[in-house]
């Protein structure tokens, strides 16, 4: 398999986590911002992360962990049953598409799309611990969101989540809006201490954040 990624990108980071979860071997190729021409060739389409398995592209970081875990014997990214499949997708959906007020807003404001206004600042950084409340209600109860050992679930949020829980490695020191990110938008241990812990077991499987 081979990964092509942006490294800071959080949905790459999930990505990766999550291989290295499995213990699934890979050749990553970290890719320019400015050059999107090997993820076009691979699945014709621009973003990343991209896997290559057996010289097919696979895009989207969601749909890469189910490819994932349908080539992984014994793999725990996904239940087997319907009712937890939908918990397990309800989680997901609030990783990726409920925190456009926290951690959408953020990331705006990073790439210029908003203003980093004080005022924007606070309404984010506030959105944030609104956004997190229910991952530490589950996490002060249980290791990871679903049980005993992470998921799709886990690896999806704690992506969301990496700039924003104190990590300081020197990978994630050297991106350039890490400064911005650990000043204004780091949740406290007082804040969200099941979320942090949880957060750092998760995202220790991802080789590159720990350099």
């Amino acid at each position: 398999m081979q990964l092509l990624t942006l490294q800071p990108s959080p949905n790459n980071i999930k990505v990766r986590a999550a291989l290295g979860y499995l213990e699934i071997p890979y050749q990553e190729l970290p890719q320019r911002p400015d050059d999107r021409s090997a993820m076009v060739a691979a699945t014709n389409q621009p973003c990343t992360p991209v896997l290559v398995d057996n010289g097919a592209g696979i895009f989207d970081s969601a749909s890469i962990l189910r490819h994932l875990h349908s080539v992984t014997p014994d793999s725990t990214l996904f239940p087997q049953d319907t009712d937890n499949m939908r918990k397990l997708e309800a989680w997901e959906a609030g990783a990726r598409f409920g925190v456009k007020d926290s951690v959408g807003a953020i990331f705006a404001m990073v790439f210029g799309r908003q203003e980093a206004n004080a005022e924007n600042i606070a309404a984010a950084g506030e959105a944030l611990v609104r956004d997190t409340a229910s991952l530490e209600k589950v996490l002060s109860k249980r290791p990871y969101l679903m049980g005993e050992q992470p998921n799709a679930a886990d690896f999806t949020w704690a992506g969301v989540l990496t700039y924003h829980i104190g990590l300081d490695t020197p990978n994630l020191r050297n991106t350039p809006f890490f400064e911005f990110m650990s000043k204004s938008f780091t949740l406290s241990e007082e804040q969200r201490p099941a979320v942090r812990a949880w957060a750092r077991r998760v995202l220790k499987f991802d080789t590159w954040i720990e350099g």
